[in-house]
């Protein structure tokens, strides 16, 4: 956050700062804010991830874990990953209906204007019903 607070208004047991104010209230809502945060942090991880450390939830409410990636980079992935099984365990209609699944999602993240709608977590390389990911596992 990088706020100084003038020691004598800081209530430790609460965690906020005390008084009245428009300054002790905008500061009081920016840790109830970060707190939820990093709150979303964890919860998220706790759902995708085995083993839960204090510096992954740091990395993920920062915006630096690895396992952020943009939904296109995930789409094109998996097209590529379907383009090279078409005629094997793909027919060529299946890579055009993801190709056009990719194309009006691109579509609608640009005419959104929030880019980070765009953002994933990205557990495996799959899209839509996770075929390639079943494959993949030999299911």
């Amino acid at each position: 956050m990088g706020r100084k607070v003038d020691p004598n208004k800081w209530d430790p047991e609460a965690g906020f700062v005390k008084g009245p104010g428009q300054e002790v209230k905008d500061i009081n809502k920016e840790i109830i804010t970060v707190n939820n945060e990093i709150h979303a942090a964890f919860m998220d991880l706790k759902q995708t991830d085995d083993f839960i450390t204090a510096e992954k939830i740091k990395q993920r409410y920062a915006g630096e874990d690895t396992s952020q990636r943009m939904l296109l980079e995930v789409f094109d992935e998996h097209n590529k990953n379907v383009e090279e099984l078409v005629g094997k365990d793909f027919v060529k209609a299946t890579l055009t209906k993801y190709n056009t699944v990719r194309s009006k999602t691109a579509e609608y993240i640009q005419h959104s204007n929030t880019p980070d709608r765009e953002k994933v977590r990205a557990m495996m390389p799959t899209v839509g019903d996770g075929s390639y990911a079943l494959h993949l596992m030999g299911w």
